[in-house]
């Protein structure tokens, strides 16, 4: 009896642990464009566990490296109706619709499953500084090479380098407990 009482609670705990993630502040609600050329809404993904980073079509640098190890989670996951993915261009300018789709096209994703999205600068800029906590309002080309993981109540669960391995092995495990 006590055996079996002593299991149940290290169950219990182990449990609690498995799932608990640290919190690290609520997104708050924004709205973009995307590939469809339609208005898109954080509402969207309310009740999701999804993804959020900041790129460009044009980077030559680690967006495509960032977006290729997010098409591994993508894949993993394309099929789970909890989990998306928000890409948030930083390239107002260059980065329309259209570009967006095209981009979505190259990697082979359902724009249904993984929103590519762009705005203004200055309300792009707040969404990343503010809400994100990704770069400074002292950056000139506001860019990041993190991933933020986000739960199904809106709340930071987390942020990964998109470039480091261990990182995404992390990412994707993260993106299970709370799954």
């Amino acid at each position: 009896m006590r055996t079996t009482l002593y299991s149940i609670l290290l169950l219990s705990l182990f449990a609690c642990q498995k799932n608990s993630l640290p919190e690290y502040g609520t997104v708050k609600d924004f709205t973009f464009t995307n590939s469809d050329g339609a208005v898109f809404s954080s509402s969207a993904l309310s009740g999701k566990v999804w993804l959020f980073n900041l790129f460009f079509t044009s980077c030559e640098g680690p967006c495509p490296l960032i977006t290729g190890n997010l098409k591994e989670i993508y894949s993993l996951y394309k099929d789970q109706p909890n989990f998306k993915i928000l890409s948030l261009s930083v390239d107002p300018e260059r980065d329309n619709p259209q570009k967006l789709t095209e981009y979505a096209k190259r990697f082979d994703v359902n724009p249904a499953n993984w929103f590519f999205v762009v705005g203004p600068e200055a309300q792009m800029r707040e969404v990343a500084i503010n809400s994100f906590k990704l770069g400074t309002q002292d950056d000139a080309k506001l860019h990041s090479n993190r991933v933020v993981l986000v739960d199904s109540e809106g709340k930071i669960r987390g942020t990964y380098l998109g470039i480091v391995p261990e990182d995404i092995k992390k990412l994707k495990s993260d993106i299970k407990r709370l799954l």
